[in-house]
């Protein structure tokens, strides 16, 4: 026979559970379906169990469906359905008296981590584990790290900026010294034709020069062989 009574029975099946926010290990899961099964064997299947009734205000009821989305029928042939509370979302069977013993174990298959009568006082919150001196300096010095990383990524950005800058300052100074260059060599060309112009001109004007100077001497011979000419006569 049962260890436990109807009154206890029925407790668990209407106590709040808290929605599973981790996976449960399918042996647990094994064993707790199979001390549910063990339990209800010894009740009968007429036991008509108190159903409490959920708020909407407070609850949200949904049709409860299994992890491969397949509807759970209850005793009357319809879909049985749980009450989620929007606040704390604890999760309650909807009309217990309605749910299949399958329907229990499905329910708490997905729900809970294990079956037993609840206590009559709420679970103690867990305390927030408090982190070791050595896991706070090795946080902290994982930050540090991290600051640091980023510190030097940032000089590396800056010093890159600062080559480029160069680079280009560079790359400015050497085509202005081209184009100095370029004008120089222009410069230099320009004198060079006007200086050649100049010795050009100045040929010519020494050319010139000769041959007035030739002519003039002809013209001298010429008069001087005429005033021999006169004086002879």
């Amino acid at each position: 026979m049962s260890s436990y009574t109807i009154d206890q029975l029925t407790a668990a099946m209407n106590a709040p559970v808290v929605h599973p926010t981790e996976s449960r290990r399918s042996k647990q899961i094994a064993l707790n379906r199979f001390a549910l099964a063990k339990e209800l064997a010894g009740l009968s299947t007429e036991v008509e169990l108190k159903s409490p009734s959920y708020a909407t205000s407070e609850h949200t009821v949904r049709r409860f469906k299994t992890d491969s989305k397949e509807e759970v029928m209850g005793r009357n042939g319809k879909v049985v359905r749980i009450a989620i509370n929007k606040k704390t979302r604890e999760v309650n069977m909807s009309t217990p008296s309605n749910w299949t013993e399958e329907g229990i174990l499905l329910f708490k298959e997905k729900f809970d981590t294990g079956f037993a009568p609840p206590s009559p006082t709420s679970s103690p919150k867990r305390a927030p584990k408090k982190l070791s001196m050595e896991a706070k300096a090795e946080a902290k010095a994982a930050k540090m790290e991290a600051k640091a990383a980023k510190m030097e990524a940032k000089a590396a950005k800056m010093e890159a900026k600062a080559a480029k800058m160069e680079a280009k300052a560079e790359a400015k100074a050497a085509k202005m010294e081209a184009k100095a260059a370029k004008m120089e060599a222009k410069a230099e060309a320009k004198a060079a034709k006007v200086e050649a112009k100049a010795a050009k001109v100045e040929a010519k004007a020494a050319k010139v020069e000769a041959k007035a100077a030739e002519s003039l001497e002809k013209e001298m011979q010429r008069r001087s062989k005429f005033d021999s000419k006169l004086s002879g006569k």
